[in-house]
């Protein structure tokens, strides 16, 4: 059985203590009211080499957003951590970390390695393929060479556009994998969502600031890590779906050219 914690925090837990959690459990659903300070402990959770995509936020806003109950939203985040189990993001080195003691002792010789949103492929698929190379135009960033492609760790900035050119399906995002996504796209449906927001951590807490913005929030590592296939299907489903990047972030952005 898949061991998936839900807490509920008035205030943002302790960096330390999520990260704990995020690697002792198979997921955590955290449930508070501080989107602003969201995006800060995701990256301190993905800089301490903690499993911080089997984190999920929930403001205690959302069910009012998405029109359902809150019992609702995270039942079906627990049903999109629970599909995420069997997939390894790709991980990456940092060798150059300096660390703690402390940090070295509680997570060994895992805090020089980083989980990522680098896009993975289904090498023996897309092999025999020989002549498709969509995906290796498509990088704003000249980050894909090869066949099948491989991301550079150096150049990729993980913002999936690459995953939503691939008209095979095959290139996708490990951490927010097609059955996932989809999992969550339908236990919303069927709980009585209508429409989604389509965000991403940094752009969260201001999604809250504007009325006009109904749905249930779909956070991603970018918006444009929501592939072409998981957004037909969610429309297939009878969604509206609304993107929220709002310029003035985007500008600062290391992703704005894939948005």
């Amino acid at each position: 059985m898949t061991d998936i914690e839900v807490v509920n925090a008035q205030e943002p837990l302790p960096s330390d203590e999520l990260a704990r959690s995020a690697d002792e459990h198979d997921g955590v659903i955290v449930v508070g009211r501080w989107a602003s300070e969201w995006s800060r402990l995701l990256e301190y959770l993905r800089k301490a080499g903690a499993r911080w995509h089997r984190v999920v936020y929930i403001d205690i806003r959302d069910p009012d957003k998405a029109g359902i109950g809150a019992d609702s939203l995270v039942e079906a985040y627990r049903a999109f951590l629970e599909t995420i189990g069997t997939y390894v993001p790709v991980v990456v080195s940092d060798a150059g970390k300096i660390v703690s003691r402390r940090d070295l002792l509680r997570g060994g010789l895992g805090v020089f390695f980083v989980y990522t949103s680098i896009p993975d492929v289904l090498d023996e698929k897309c092999s025999s393929l020989k002549t498709c190379d969509v995906c290796l135009a498509s990088c704003p960033y000249s980050a894909l060479e090869g066949k099948p492609p491989k991301a550079s760790e150096r150049k990729c900035t993980e913002c999936g556009l690459c995953t939503s050119y691939c008209p095979t399906g095959l290139l996708y995002t490990p951490t927010h994998p097609p059955e996932a996504v989809r999992r969550l796209l339908y236990e919303l449906k069927k709980s009585g969502v209508e429409k989604l927001i389509v965000t991403c951590p940094l752009n969260r807490a201001g999604v809250y600031e504007r009325e006009d913005l109904r749905g249930a929030v779909l956070e991603l590592p970018c918006i444009a890590t929501l592939r072409i296939h998981e957004y037909l299907f969610a429309r297939q489903l009878g969604f509206d779906v609304a993107f929220f990047c709002p310029s003035e972030k985007r500008e600062k952005c290391p992703k704005r050219r894939a948005v």
